[in-house]
């Protein structure tokens, strides 16, 4: 979660309608384990417009376990490392640490194991997909010393925790190998069954990427990460649809022109991203879960400092919200 300095465009793309491309083929599925080992505050008018001022909601930052029907092992996302304030220049630490109010349970590694069903050893996960560059998303990849691990060519070089790892495939998008899936562009199978799609799903960061992931024949989630920051903009519901990214103006920014800051580097081509996932959201065979949405997350029983249910099986278990 890094604010994007003040003087970049804040056009929202109303016009863009994404085209559909239907789903993946095949049946192989995945059981989805969302887990909190940290919790941040957001501030609403800064990630929603219209949006309330003065309101602050405690946030998940959201971790996936995602396992095959062969036992392989995934996780997209892995929180907040614990030496994230390191991470920050100097001169930006405090402002982060009051604004945020970062609170770690602990890593992501200790809390799998500590899984419902038994430990989940880290060195058993296979893969591993950042969703993008900021401090919230890249914990400790360190700690899966087997994982290869997925991320978009243009984030790869801004994660310092990466420079270590040996096995990093930075994805760069060619539409000769990566078909448009769904509402998006680009899609990479990542296991070749259909089961697993990693998605091109720039905006909030250049390398943003997200996740389909088929949890039971015609059962989708789709794992959104940042592309949206409240579920007021994840909402289908005809009178959401004025809703658009907050934007603000810090100190000292000219009065006379459009509050800039925000938390898109390119706000227009986020905007498109959020109405490729909408046009997801509108199916019934998906259910969208981004990593900061409180909302579903209570819906689901969250707590921080544990793993939420499975979410294989969301349309019997009644798990998707109707914003």
């Amino acid at each position: 979660m890094v604010p994007i300095p003040a003087g970049k465009s804040t056009h929202w793309d109303r016009e863009f309608v994404p085209p559909w491309h239907g789903f993946p083929s095949g049946e192989a599925s995945c059981s989805v384990h969302p887990l909190c080992q940290s919790t941040l505050l957001l501030i609403e008018n800064e990630v929603l417009s219209p949006g309330r001022a003065g309101v602050i909601t405690r946030r998940p930052s959201l971790s996936f376990l995602i396992t095959r029907s062969n036992g392989e092992r995934a996780i997209f996302d892995l929180g907040v490392p614990l030496n994230w304030l390191s991470l920050l220049p100097e001169s930006s630490r405090k402002a982060y640490e009051d604004e945020f109010q970062v609170e770690i349970s602990r890593s992501l590694d200790e809390l799998l194991l500590r899984g419902p069903e038994g430990p989940v050893d880290p060195a058993s996960v296979g893969t591993l997909i950042i969703s993008h560059k900021h401090w919230d998303h890249t914990g400790s990849p360190s700690s899966f010393p087997n994982a290869k691990v997925y991320v978009g060519e243009g984030d790869v070089k801004e994660i310092p925790a990466l420079a270590s790892h040996k096995n990093i495939f930075p994805i760069t998008w060619d539409p000769s190998i990566h078909p448009p899936i769904g509402a998006f562009s680009h899609s990479l199978d990542l296991f070749a069954d259909g089961s697993v799609l990693i998605l091109d799903a720039p905006g909030h960061t250049p390398g943003h990427i997200g996740a389909l992931i088929r949890t039971n024949p015609g059962e989708y989630v789709l794992l959104f990460a940042d592309g949206c920051h409240h579920h007021k903009l994840q909402s289908v519901n005809p009178d959401d649809q004025h809703y658009t990214f907050g934007a603000w103006r810090d100190p000292g920014d000219p009065e006379d022109e459009p509050a800039s800051r925000s938390y898109y580097e390119d706000y227009t081509e986020a905007s498109r991203t959020v109405l490729r996932m909408k046009a997801m959201e509108r199916r019934p065979e998906v259910m969208v879960v981004s990593a900061h949405n409180e909302v579903l997350w209570d819906h689901w029983g969250g707590k921080p400092d544990s793993w939420c249910p499975d979410l294989k099986g969301w349309k019997s278990k009644g798990l998707k919200l109707e914003y």
